[in-house]
């Protein structure tokens, strides 16, 4: 299953920023027109695994990072629940 994602360039940002995440998933991502958003292809496992990541700095962090990460998991969670 193939899932296209999108978020908006500070998620982005955040993405760019985990720790642990693997850097094709970064660089998957385009504008394609889309003003403030951007948006990638993922299959089930990669969006799983990208999730993993921000779930690992989620908890390592606090504040406003936190948050921002933890909204970002629950949008990607809703994307690939059946």
């Amino acid at each position: 299953m193939r899932v296209v994602v999108t978020i908006t360039f500070r998620e982005l940002g955040l993405i760019d920023g985990l720790t642990f995440v693997d850097p094709s998933y970064f660089g998957r991502f385009s504008s394609k027109g889309k003003e403030n958003f951007v948006e990638a292809e993922f299959d089930r496992d990669e969006l799983e695994d990208l999730m993993e990541c921000i779930a690992s700095d989620s908890n390592h962090t606090s504040g406003k990072r936190q948050r921002e990460l933890d909204d970002l998991y629950d949008r990607l969670e809703r994307m690939i629940e059946p």
